[in-house]
C-alpha cells in the first residue's frame, strides 16, 4: 500500500471507532466492532492501534487538538498570572463543551475508561502540554511559578481539573467556576508572595 492508502485506511478505522464509541460506548466497543464498521480485518485495526486504550487516546488526542485551538483563539497571554490561568481553563472548558465528542468521552458509564486513558496516555499528556506550556511559560516569565513545581505535575493537575469540570452536569455557573478556579486552582499552581 502507498502512504496515501495507509493514511486513508487509518482514517477510515479512526472514523469507524468514533462511530462505535458513540453507538456502544467506550467500554463496550470491541476492536472487532471497529474492524467490522471499518470493513477491515481485526488484524488491520491492530496494525494501526495496538489496543483499545491506544485507540481511545488517539480519539482524545485528535479532538483535544481542535478543542485547544478554539480555546487559544482570543486568549490574552498578557493577563495577570492568576487571571490568565483562570481564563485559559474557562476558554478550554467552553471549547470542550462545543465538542461533539464530549458526550462520548465523559458518558457516566464510560467515565472510568476515559479517565484511565487520560491519566495514562503519553499522547493525551502531549496534547495537554501543547495547550498549557505556552501559558505556563508566560506565567513563569513573570516569576509566577514556584521553582519546585514539576511542569508535568502542574499540567496533569490542570488536566484533572479540566476533566472534572467537563464532567459536571451543565458545567455549573460560570461565575462560580471562575471563583473556584481562582481560589483553589490558581493559588495552588502559582507562587504566593
Amino acid at each position: 500500500m502507498t502512504t496515501v492508502e495507509l493514511a486513508t485506511e487509518r482514517a477510515r478505522i479512526f472514523k469507524a471507532a468514533v462511530a462505535c464509541f458513540a453507538r456502544y460506548g467506550l467500554r463496550r466497543t470491541t476492536m472487532d466492532d471497529v474492524a467490522t464498521a471499518a470493513a477491515v480485518s481485526r488484524k488491520t485495526v491492530y496494525n494501526y492501534f495496538t489496543n483499545k486504550s491506544v485507540l481511545i487516546a488517539e480519539v482524545i488526542f485528535d479532538e483535544a487538538r481542535r478543542v485547544n485551538a478554539r480555546a487559544r483563539r482570543g486568549l490574552d497571554l498578557d493577563l495577570p498570572s492568576a487571571d490568565l490561568l483562570v481564563a485559559a481553563e474557562l476558554a478550554l472548558l467552553a471549547s470542550a463543551r462545543k465538542s461533539s465528542y464530549i458526550e462520548i468521552l465523559l458518558n457516566p458509564a464510560d467515565f472510568g475508561t476515559a479517565a484511565e486513558v487520560i491519566e495514562n496516555s503519553e499522547r493525551v499528556a502531549e496534547v495537554q502540554h501543547e495547550y498549557w506550556d505556552p501559558i505556563l511559560d508566560r506565567i513563569n516569565e513573570r516569576g509566577g511559578l514556584p521553582a519546585d513545581h514539576d511542569r508535568a505535575e502542574v499540567v496533569a493537575w490542570l488536566t484533572f481539573v479540566h476533566v472534572a469540570l467537563c464532567a459536571r452536569p451543565k458545567g455549573g455557573d460560570r461565575d462560580q467556576v471562575r471563583r473556584i478556579l481562582t481560589r483553589y486552582v490558581a493559588t495552588g499552581v502559582l507562587a504566593t508572595a
